[in-house]
């Protein structure tokens, strides 16, 4: 196992000798997935306009199953008369996703245009 570990460590100091690229390189693939992605996600995951979320943002309590609406369409017309209070933060928030994917891909053409460009010495 110890031999594999040393074998695995070679092989990638000969495909990417310069430190200085196999950090961006990581930057630019799990900076962009643990700063813009996932929270993005975890924001839109955790807000769902769901009809049990907006019980719990007024602090409603559930309607007994047994007990009927006063009106036949009563119930069905609170729920669309209501619109997502934070429509707008989500939709920002997309925005910032796209705009962080698309700075993500500018960084991975410029590592993989300096791996291209082969090692050059570091400069620290």
């Amino acid at each position: 196992m110890r031999l594999l570990v040393v074998i695995i460590a070679w092989g990638i100091s000969c495909i990417i000798p310069n430190l200085h690229i196999l950090l961006t390189f990581g930057g630019a693939i799990l900076g962009t997935i643990v700063n813009i992605l996932l929270p993005v996600l975890f924001y839109n995951k955790a807000y769902q306009f769901t009809p049990r979320n907006r019980r719990l943002e007024t602090g409603k309590k559930d309607r007994a199953e047994d007990e009927e609406p006063l009106m036949e369409g009563d119930n069905a017309q609170n729920e669309a008369d209501e619109s997502d209070p934070r429509l707008c933060v989500k939709i920002t928030s997309w925005i910032v996703l796209a705009f962080g994917i698309f700075i993500a891909i500018i960084g991975l053409v410029y590592i993989i245009m300096e791996l291209r460009d082969g090692a050059k010495s570091d400069s620290a």
